[in-house]
């Protein structure tokens, strides 16, 4: 092994070392290349799990790094939080090179959601999804719920014809779908430095709820269709298995405890950050757990849970060694992050710069019209209510329909421009909504949407340009706060629409089924009552793109103030 290491690679100078020096091997082991010639598919089985675990020393043992990505919504260009540049599929595409250039026997793997969530999947529909990942040379690819929000013959056209990775999903029965029969698979085996690697995937089963597969395609019970693919890659002799999840990092753990014969869970649909806290740069936010996360399962041995965060800000990168029996022995790695210090893929930089010169011009796109200004005054979407922010509410409403939200709870201050009467442009409601926050749809108790409120009208000042970002726009419920009393104890009155009362006092016992901004969810703003939510679903629709989707549908629109808020000083 050379003692110069590239820059980006300094970090993992140890991990190489240890694999080196732990399987007796020499450093010049060649990497395995990615691609199909190295992909056999398997068929759906039904059969029991696989064969269980036991600890033995290590025979003959075998490296094998799994670099992973997951939640990229489209991501490819960088995005600047805290004032740090992170991510970028460009610098990506550099730190893989590299890698797998110092690291043996590598797979490129990811857990789903793909594209959708920018301008490049309303532009190219996922093709430049593909093509990027071809470019970088994936290997496997679980289908995320969001990746069918197009529907079968768009997910076919765009993501699945011309890719040169596998498609994965074991739980999901395309037979009756003509545009999916035999596209995507439950599970393929990779070849790699000579051995083989069973990689299967699983879907959420709320996809048919969040997302549009079409009425042909079946989505199945994840632990049983677990459970088959162990057992069908076990028969054909494969001892080492990696599943491609996309039910989120809670049923991923549940399920590593009920599924032997799993090694490694690369999980996806979540937005879980993993790592040592003293490593993890602290624009990202504070793990939540470490990097990887092990479950002993019913065979005894150990399943490791890897998850790389969200938009391609960090790259997975975990170090396995395996004895003959295909047991992992030993384990090392840690999220690496990708920030300005790596730098652009000349080729994969060109291809970015060519997809996005028609983006520009699809921001002029007119979508609608409005009847009255869409006022979103700093003054006013912080201090009370706003036309722009009812239809900002209700417009998160009318997107989670299908998840029968009753309450929306969306804090002003991520409202930053007015809309003037007239033509409606995709560029302008980016202006008005930049922050990219996404909906996340909870149930919560009305004690605690009550909370909600009390949060939101807790630091309104005099001055109404001091006034916090926290003051909420609503939909689906009124309420009435008088200022004067002390910090929360200001909420009065609140109501809850229904369809068929009307509005009727809210029950602090009852529980209401709420959306709002994963910002929010995640505490922001002070609102960390929302983390006391239930039944969790979404993080995966942008607020801006809800709202563009509402204007198309409704044009022209005309929302009123109409007494939603009142404020009593």
């Amino acid at each position: 092994m050379n003692n110069k290491w590239p820059r980006v690679l300094l970090p993992i100078a140890g991990m190489l070392a240890w694999l080196v020096a732990s399987c007796g091997l020499p450093a010049s082991t060649t990497a395995a290349t990615s691609g199909s010639s190295n992909t056999a598919a398997i068929s759906p089985i039904v059969g029991g799990p696989g064969p269980t675990s036991a600890s033995t020393p290590p025979a003959d043992p075998y490296k094998l790094t799994i670099l992973h990505t997951s939640e990229n919504h489209g991501h490819w260009t960088p995005v600047e939080v805290s004032k740090v540049s992170e991510g970028g599929i460009a610098r990506r595409a550099t730190l893989v090179r590299e890698l797998r250039a110092e690291t043996p026997n590598t797979l490129l793997l990811d857990s789903g959601d793909i594209s959708q969530g920018t301008l490049y999947f309303t532009q190219y529909k996922g093709a430049e999804g593909r093509d990027f990942y071809n470019l970088l040379g994936y290997d496997a690819v679980v289908t995320g719920n969001h990746d069918f929000d197009l529907g079968p013959k768009s997910l076919a056209d765009n993501l699945l014809t011309g890719a040169k990775f596998s498609m994965v999903a074991a739980n999901m029965d395309f037979s009756r779908e003509p545009e999916l029969a035999g596209k995507i698979q439950p599970a393929v085996i990779k070849t790699v430095g000579g051995e083989r690697i069973g990689i299967f995937g699983l879907v959420t089963e709320e996809t048919a709820i969040t997302s549009s597969p079409g009425p042909n395609v079946k989505v199945m019970d994840p632990t049983q269709a677990a459970r088959d693919a162990v057992a069908k890659l076990s028969a054909q002799g494969v001892n080492k298995i990696v599943l491609l999840s996309h039910l989120g990092f809670p049923a991923d753990r549940e399920l590593a405890s009920e599924v032997p014969g799993i090694d490694v869970i690369v999980s996806g649909h979540t937005e879980t950050l993993m790592g040592d806290p003293a490593k993890i740069d602290a624009s990202l936010g504070r793990p939540s757990l470490p990097y990887p996360v092990s479950v002993n399962g019913s065979s005894g041995g150990p399943t490791l849970i890897v998850h790389a965060f969200t938009w391609g800000r960090l790259l997975g990168r975990l170090g396995l060694i395996f004895n003959a029996a295909g047991e992992i022995v030993k384990w090392e790695g840690e999220p690496i992050f990708i920030n300005s210090k790596i730098s652009d893929d000349p080729v994969v930089a060109q291809k970015l710069a060519d997809l996005a010169k028609p983006l520009d011009e699809l921001k002029k796109q007119v979508i609608g019209q409005t009847l009255v200004d869409l006022d979103g005054r700093r003054s006013t979407v912080r201090n009370q209510e706003s036309n722009l922010g009812n239809m900002v509410a209700d417009a998160t409403l009318w997107a989670t329909t299908r998840d029968k939200t009753q309450i929306a709870l969306v804090n002003g201050g991520g409202m930053r421009a007015s809309i003037p009467a007239g033509d409606v442009s995709i560029a302008q409601v980016m202006e008005a909504l930049p922050y990219g926050n996404r909906l996340v749809q909870i149930d919560l108790t009305g004690a605690d949407v009550i909370a909600a409120l009390e949060n939101g009208v807790s630091m309104i000042e005099t001055d109404a340009e001091k006034s916090a970002g926290r003051f909420l726009q609503v939909g689906g419920l009124k309420f009435i706060a008088d200022l004067s009393q002390p910090v929360g104890s200001r909420i009065a009155e609140v109501q809850v629409g229904t369809a068929v009362s009307g509005y009727v006092p809210i029950d602090k016992g009852a529980t209401y089924r709420v959306v709002t901004l994963d910002f929010m969810y995640g505490g922001g703003d002070g609102y960390t009552m929302l983390k006391n939510g239930q039944n969790t679903r979404g993080g995966d629709v942008p607020e801006e793109q809800a709202v563009i989707e509402y204007i198309k549908s409704h044009s022209p629109v005309s929302p009123q103030v109409e007494g939603r808020i009142a404020l009593a000083r």
